[in-house]
């Protein structure tokens, strides 16, 4: 049986699908990094490590998730260009190989930047307001102009807010830790911010199924999130209360919004899932639930 391959594994997304591993799907990692576990391959990404790869593994599907900059770090510092070159380089790979794999690249909803439209669909011009946004933009442009020239079977899948144990940066585990410290704080912007959060386990089943539909269309990217759109100030009480029944008999500390925002992080990121759900169908979404995740990633951190 033909397996699937993950670029970055070792990333939170990566690794999200890999613990979908099975004996009907099997999955393996490519890392950077040197790994003892089997479900890895090390590879410092150059033509010759990934034409090895691809020659001995023959996969069926290939996911990219390559890339650790966030929209803040962007504009200090960023991987995120080599990421792009390194896509470039699987990309030319495949074509030389005339290789007939899936490749699914992880973009992101940052791409969208800030929208006249509330709901963010496919149609969209993208207008990115950070390097990391700009980034994943070139890596959707990479994927086209293959699909258009050598007849690749890529797919854009624009990701949007992801949150899971394993997920220790970004907006839920940030707030957690202030919850933490025991000490009143603040937190950017006016809390009006919206934001779709998907569990790490959701975002995996939803990628796995979309890897194994037939005939996706490849001239058109693909929202990948929840489709429950929340108010950041919503998420931040739905944390204190899960807090508060951790810590019970203590006082939860308080929290209030600078008005400040981070710059070019968008103000409304809010999703539009209908493509997604013609594609797989809205039963899927059916098991998905924000507060029982959100328990039981937050139960995870504390018995660590």
């Amino acid at each position: 049986m033909k397996q699937s391959l993950v670029f970055g594994g070792n990333g939170f997304l990566g690794n999200s699908l890999l613990q979908l591993n099975s004996v009907d799907a099997p999955i393996i990692g490519v890392s950077r990094k040197q790994n003892l576990n089997d479900q890895f391959i090390n590879s410092d990404y150059s033509y010759s490590s990934v034409r090895d790869i691809l020659e001995k593994i023959q996969p069926k599907v290939i996911f990219y998730s390559l890339g650790s900059s966030t929209v803040r770090t962007s504009f200090m510092e960023s991987d995120l260009v080599t990421s792009v070159n390194h896509y470039e380089t699987l990309l030319q790979v495949l074509c030389d190989m005339k290789l007939n794999s899936k490749v699914f690249y992880f973009s992101s909803s940052a791409v969208y930047g800030d929208q006249s439209e509330y709901f963010l669909n496919e149609e969209l011009l993208p207008n990115p307001t950070s390097p990391y946004g700009e980034n994943k933009l070139k890596g959707e442009s990479l994927t086209t102009k293959y699909v258009q020239n050598f007849a690749l079977r890529g797919y854009n899948l624009r990701i949007f807010s992801t949150f899971g144990p394993n997920q220790k940066r970004h907006l839920i585990w940030d707030v957690f830790e202030k919850f933490k410290k025991g000490f009143d704080f603040t937190l950017e912007g006016d809390g009006k911010q919206v934001r779709d959060l998907l569990h790490s386990e959701d975002f995996a089943v939803l990628v796995h199924k979309l890897s194994g539909l037939p005939g996706i269309p490849t001239d058109k990217p693909i929202n990948v999130a929840s489709g429950r759109n929340q108010k950041i100030s919503e998420v931040v009480n739905a944390i204190s209360k899960v807090y508060s029944r951790h810590n019970a008999g203590r006082i939860t500390p308080s929290f209030e919004f600078s008005r400040n925002e981070t710059p070019g992080k968008p103000l409304n990121l809010a999703s539009d899932v209908t493509y997604l759900k013609d594609l797989l169908g809205s039963q899927v979404f059916s098991n998905f639930s924000f507060d029982s995740k959100l328990d039981e990633c937050i139960n995870e951190w504390f018995s660590n």
